[in-house]
């Protein structure tokens, strides 16, 4: 095992009593590195890499004990340095520890996915696979990583190998395998080989097939989107966000009627505007307005407001008043928007 300096040069050079110490370690003079990395401790900046740095000088000492104490606390102290995941795999697997380094490549792969870089985060990811062949996590990170680069044809490949490897384990996943693998034939992606064992649980199994649905909605597929959908409500029945993305696919599709039946899972996804709950009044089921005062509740974001705001002229008739509560900042548009009702503010 070799200590990575390179990748902390850029701290030495703007904190350059890091860089003395970091330049006592190159040269082997560790007595005088250790000194320097301690007496750095108490600034904030550097706690985590001199942490991360005295883990090695124990490892050079053949301190692996040491050194697997420090190294998981420089993560924790500072978890958005992917070369710290490398260092901690590196000891993990040198000690036999296979579970916590192959836990640790993907923690990276992960980490550089979110720091938006896709090509080491993918080479990591692959590495991590070839580690844990068949890990969904992996596969549905690399599938996503394809999605926000524009290859289709990839994602839809290990999302559908994310989906195989679930079928092992949720039968109800076959008649969806079987639907897409037919239905999607025109499409030019090339089914990947599974290996490994199949997965222990079902977690991620819902995020894997929402985001095959949103692929497969958003490149055309509304049929094969809404029956990840619908499947998913069946798995996940008491799941507001299962029920949230089908109501948003079947009001795209046109279906109004069951679409915002489903919508309405949309006040339990504990993201909603609930204010509106605590009015002492009854939430308007269609019923005539004649002689009653209704609230048009703007809940959602200043652009959904103002779209769809106007469309509260709908509801004016002789002998009803629509009061449209939106957001204080949008009160003077509405004011002065041409319409027969009262804006308020939310």
């Amino acid at each position: 095992m070799d200590c990575d300096f390179q990748f902390l040069a850029p701290v030495g050079e703007v904190y350059p009593a890091f860089g003395e110490a970091l330049h006592f370690h190159q040269a082997g003079q560790r007595a005088a590195a250790r000194a320097g990395y301690l007496a750095l401790m108490d600034d904030p900046a550097l706690m985590a890499v001199c942490t991360h740095q005295l883990a090695w000088l124990a490892i050079a000492e053949g301190d692996f004990a040491r050194a697997a104490e420090l190294l998981p606390l420089a993560i924790r102290l500072h978890p958005e340095l992917p070369q710290f995941y490398r260092s901690l795999s590196d000891l993990a697997r040198h000690l036999g520890d296979t579970a916590t380094a192959n836990r640790a490549v993907k923690d990276m792969a992960c980490l550089l996915f979110r720091l938006g870089d896709e090509i080491n985060g993918r080479a990591v990811a692959q590495e991590a696979l070839a580690l844990l062949p068949g890990d969904c996590g992996m596969l549905g990170q690399l599938a996503m990583s394809f999605v926000r680069q524009g290859e289709r044809p990839a994602a839809l490949a290990h999302f559908m190998a994310v989906i195989r490897l679930f079928g092992r384990i949720e039968p109800r996943l076959a008649d969806l395998i079987a639907a897409l693998e037919c239905r999607l034939v025109d499409l030019d992606w090339v089914p990947l080989p599974l290996s490994g064992a199949s997965p222990e649980t079902v977690q991620g199994l819902e995020e894997a097939v929402s985001a095959l649905g949103h692929l497969l909605r958003e490149i055309g597929y509304f049929s094969e989107a809404l029956a990840c959908y619908r499947l998913l409500v069946e798995i996940y029945p008491e799941l507001p966000i299962t029920h949230f993305n089908l109501a948003l696919a079947l009001l795209t599709s046109g279906d109004f009627i069951e679409g915002w039946r489903e919508y309405q899972w949309h006040w339990r996804s504990g993201q909603a505007d609930l204010r509106y709950l605590s009015l002492p009044i009854p939430s308007w089921q269609g019923e005539p307005l004649a002689g009653c005062r209704i609230l048009v509740w703007a809940e959602q974001g200043y652009g959904d407001v103002i779209q769809f705001g106007p469309l509260a002229q709908s509801l004016v008739r002789p002998g009803v008043q629509v009061v449209l509560g939106v957001h204080k900042p949008l009160l003077r548009l509405f004011k002065n928007s041409k319409g027969l009702w009262t804006p308020s503010t939310t």
